[in-house]
């Protein structure tokens, strides 16, 4: 890129090769060999805070996690961004009745990561993932409704609507393109409702949106936030740890040869709309990195496993920031 963007990611872990682990590595093939912290400030035009899954913000490892991330808000100018990667509330996002006994828990969730946003000189933003969905429409409005009127900023909360795609320019040499990814996802006949106040009202215009959004701003740098990455070295992508292996639901209940038969299966199956492998997963992961292969100077940024991870492949930077309050190991993967 002819100006430097500085992505500032938080807590998390980086794998080895043979098995997921929770040290960092570096790919063999990569030309990455050294990791440099001194990055010249002068030629940073704008700077871009990157946590996902903070849902669990709550709980003291969390809070620890938000406290981290303040400390380098606090330093921030104004030319910068807080970029909330989804999995805002944890397990089912915000409720969709508030006379649900859960909704003042997910009021504090959310509260907890809003509060950076205070002394933050920055602009501060929430993309939806899989958790935010899960108490529907409804309760994903919700939560758009109560980021909004924390932050008194319309736009704090992409895709407005819960629509699937929406841009929000950066400055004039970098946009934002958010997508929902559960959105694209989500069985649609299961949802009443779901975009009737959208104008990309399919799944092809969505893609159409996308390709246009691109060749519109082929001159600028292209930030794409999206909850589900296009590839990942973690639990989603295919790759488990030993630990995974023992448990591989999150309890404390070890199932050996199950919990192995279990990642296994989910692993070749696709059966989970969550992981890579499942179809329509791979629907939008095939057309989105189409896309995206014929243009410059494009990162995507998601979050959904739970560590922090960079690749590079085919034309393609994909970083994945998503250990905002859950931490799990990851391999690296590249050609």
């Amino acid at each position: 890129f002819q100006k430097n963007i500085l992505f500032l990611t938080l807590i998390g872990v980086f794998l080895l090769q043979s098995c997921a682990t929770h040290k960092m590595q570096v790919n063999k093939n990569s030309n990455n060999n050294q990791i440099t912290e001194a990055i010249d400030s002068t030629k940073i035009e704008h700077t871009f805070f990157l946590i996902g899954d903070a849902g669990n913000a709550d709980e003291e490892k969390a809070k620890l996690t938000l406290q981290a991330l303040e400390n380098q808000l606090e330093k921030s100018g104004k030319n910068a961004t807080l970029l909330f990667l989804g999995d805002n509330i944890y397990p089912v996002g915000m409720p969709a009745d508030k006379s649900n006994p859960n909704y003042p828990l997910s009021e504090i969730k959310l509260t907890n990561q809003l509060l950076l946003a205070k002394n933050f000189k920055g602009k501060t933003i929430f993309i939806p993932g899989n958790h935010d969905w899960y108490s529907g429409l409804k309760g994903l409005e919700n939560q758009a409704k109560f980021v909004t009127e924390y932050t008194k900023d319309k736009k704090s909360f992409l895709p407005r609507k819960s629509c699937g795609i929406e841009e929000l320019k950066i400055n004039k040499n970098t946009i934002l393109i958010t997508l929902d990814t559960q959105w694209f996802l989500e069985d649609w006949d299961k949802v009443p409702g779901i975009n009737d106040d959208c104008d990309i009202k399919t799944r092809d215009a969505f893609f159409e949106e996308l390709e246009s959004l691109l060749n519109k701003n082929q001159d600028k740098i292209k930030i794409i936030a999206m909850h589900h990455p296009l590839m990942s070295g973690g639990t989603h992508g295919g790759h488990f740890s030993f630990k995974k292996q023992l448990f591989p639901f999150e309890s404390d209940f070890p199932l050996p040869v199950i919990g192995s038969f279990i990642n296994l299966l989910r692993k070749t199956s696709g059966r989970s709309p969550q992981d890579l492998l499942n179809k329509q997963y791979q629907i939008l992961t095939k057309r989105v990195t189409a896309l995206l292969q014929g243009q410059d100077k494009i990162v995507v940024v998601s979050g959904h496993d739970h560590n922090l991870q960079y690749m590079e492949k085919d034309n393609i930077v994909q970083i994945i920031s998503g250990a905002g309050s859950k931490s799990e190991a990851a391999k690296a993967i590249g050609p």
